[in-house]
């Protein structure tokens, strides 16, 4: 089976009023667009990293989110890359 490939999401809930809290079913359903997703990990802070079952779906998240609000609540672009995985392992153990 072929290793999962990572993006890295930040700013979601940048400019949010926080009534409307961004959940991990919301994230899911976002990320989701752009292919199988095999597994989600939010941060301590405002992000998250995405496994994708293909670099395509990857590729294709970062491409169309980068830049872009989280959704109509959000009224600030979205930094979405692909993850370095020597650089953000560490990160990945925070949970928030």
């Amino acid at each position: 089976m072929p290793q999962p490939t990572r993006i890295f999401a930040a700013g979601m809930s940048y400019g949010r009023d926080p009534s409307h809290a961004v959940s991990q079913a919301d994230m899911r359903a976002l990320f989701e667009q752009f292919g199988k997703v095999t597994n989600l990990r939010t941060g301590a802070k405002d992000f998250v990293f995405v496994d994708y079952d293909t670099m395509d779906a990857c590729e294709a998240a970062v491409r169309e989110l980068d830049g872009k609000p989280f959704d109509k609540h959000s009224s600030g672009g979205m930094r979405v890359k692909l993850a370095d995985p020597a650089r953000d392992k560490d990160k990945a153990g925070h949970r928030g």
